[in-house]
């Protein structure tokens, strides 16, 4: 229905003050007009399901090796983007399993990364859209990138040490 009423309100040039579709009151009056039996909508699809989404960790994993040693220690380090739903299952699941808040769904548009040296998984990392507008905290450093909770084989710093 979203997309009917979005339709209507650019054929209609019905529009807020700001230029924004009244795309919320085109859907009410929809809703009206089919109580009143004027009009039939189409059934509404749903896409997705409500609340926060389960992560599954009933499954045994071995428990990783503790690494205990600087980062520069581990090097060749690599930031590999988490992109296949397998890929994002574990992810969500190490987080889950490990971070000291769980997995918890990331407010805005997120780009979750695995740090890797050669074929292991050192650490999660989730950037989200609103850290991406901060500002540097402290003198000389570099925006939100600078400091932040950092998940690495199941223990979390606070400042990526």
């Amino acid at each position: 229905m979203t997309e009917i009423a979005r339709t209507i309100c650019e054929l209609l040039e019905w529009k807020r003050p700001s230029g924004g579709l009244k795309n919320h009151e085109c859907r009410q009056l929809l809703e009206r007009l089919q109580a009143g039996g004027v009009l039939t909508l189409p059934a509404l699809r749903h896409l997705g399901g409500k609340g926060p989404r389960c992560v599954d960790i009933s499954q045994q994993r071995l428990e990783p090796e503790p690494v205990e040693c600087l980062a520069r220690e581990c090097e060749p380090l690599e930031l590999a983007l988490v992109e296949r739903p397998a890929e994002s299952r574990l992810w969500r699941e190490h987080v889950e399993r490990y971070h000291y808040l769980g997995c918890r769904v990331p407010l805005g548009a997120n780009l979750r990364y695995w740090v890797r040296n050669r074929d292991r998984e050192l650490a999660c990392l989730l950037w989200t859209s609103p850290a991406w507008k901060m500002q540097a905290r402290m003198p000389g450093s570099r925006g939100a990138m600078s400091g932040g909770n950092v998940t690495c084989n199941g223990s979390s710093t606070m400042d990526g040490s």
